[in-house]
């Protein structure tokens, strides 16, 4: 024990060395913005950070110097997509966020806050435990049942949080508005529990449609209970026990719950799809795409090139799941599509729910 000690503090103060001289290194364009953001932040730390309590529960967690490597090292060899991410975000608000959120990754909650609309969005969910109606169905899910206006939903309190008050698939600012409207044709990539795909069939209304895409067996059963408790919405709402993916193949998922995800170490066999090909065979045409696939983001885009670039659906793409996607699929929609206009929104006070949303 002793031994790993001594071999972590080394890899620390080797990078904590590699840090500074990366910090002090001049750099042009974005990155030299980047490194002067995170310098700025490293050198005032917060009298009170704003820490999710629920997230972590023994206070924000200190200063890693690997974590600051990580996102310099990646700046500096992905410096083009971060180049073009930034030229392509469409107002300063987005590019000031993007930067703010690679220095909380950077440098943690002790050094930077993230912008939510609550100090603490996971605790402080007085509006969604007064909804709550009683348990769900699968205790080991440990969901409950919640009665929003006319809609009964079975969820975590997150779910409602997210999609009832934050509104995280609604992008409003300066004007702009990217959201599902009544008439409209949604493709719900990730679906869970189908709180979302519910929230969308009452925005689409009923000349709308929705089409919920989730692999996994548990949260599709959880879905078809919400869509029972929901008859005058669920007309509307077309579940397919698949993933969207690059290509047609057969991937293992580990079960993470919410965060289910393709592993090698997984054992739940998950059929996959290219959109492009599920669209030609069904004949639907999207007119709003919400994607939260874990990670697949950039995969099951390429899969839906043919369809991005010939329908230009609005489309909200989560972007947190990696520094990649962070920088890399503003860069990839706008390959396929060129007429896009991008923005950025951040929906938590952690590195969680950065939803890239895009309108032609």
């Amino acid at each position: 024990m002793i031994n790993n000690l001594k071999h972590n503090s080394i890899i620390d103060l080797l990078g904590s060395i590699i840090v500074k001289n990366m910090l002090r290194a001049r750099c042009n364009g974005e990155l030299g913005e980047l490194t002067k953001s995170i310098n700025e932040h490293r050198s005032r730390p917060l009298a009170n950070p704003r820490s999710d309590r629920e997230r972590f529960r023994d206070g924000p967690p200190e200063f890693s110097s690997l974590d600051a490597l990580r996102v310099l090292w990646h700046a500096r060899s992905h410096r083009a997509d971060l180049d073009r991410t930034m030229a392509l975000l469409a107002d300063e608000p987005s590019r000031e966020l993007l930067r703010r959120i690679l220095a909380y990754r950077a440098l943690g909650p002790r050094y930077v806050n993230l912008p939510s609309d609550t100090d603490n969005p996971l605790e402080s969910q007085p509006q969604a435990t007064a909804c709550m109606v009683g348990p769900g169905d699968d205790p080991a899910f440990g969901t409950q049942l919640y009665r929003m206006g006319d809609i009964t939903i079975e969820a975590w309190p997150l779910n409602i949080w997210a999609d009832f008050f934050e509104q995280q698939y609604v992008f409003e600012r300066d004007g702009i508005r990217i959201a599902v409207e009544p008439g409209d044709s949604v493709l719900d990539l990730g679906a869970c529990f189908g709180d979302t795909s519910l929230t969308f069939a009452a925005a689409a209304g009923e000349t709308g449609r929705v089409d919920a895409f989730e692999p996994m067996p548990r949260q599709v059963e959880v879905i078809e209970r919400n869509l029972a408790r929901n008859p005058a919405l669920a007309s509307r709402v077309h579940v397919h026990r698949l993933a969207v993916f690059d290509r047609r193949v057969e991937l293992l998922f580990a079960d993470g719950g919410a965060a289910a995800h393709p592993s090698h170490a997984g054992t739940i066999k998950v059929p996959t799809c290219r959109l492009d090909d599920w669209i030609r065979e069904t004949g639907v045409v999207p007119t709003f795409i919400k994607m939260d696939v874990e990670g697949a983001e950039s995969a099951a885009l390429r899969g839906s090139a043919d369809t991005i670039r010939r329908y230009r659906p609005k489309l909200a793409i989560s972007a947190y799941h990696s520094l990649a996607d962070l920088t890399g699929l503003a860069p990839l929609i706008a390959s396929i599509q060129p007429d896009y206009r991008f923005y950025l929104d951040h929906h938590t006070t952690h590195a969680e729910e950065t939803v890239l949303y895009a309108i032609c």
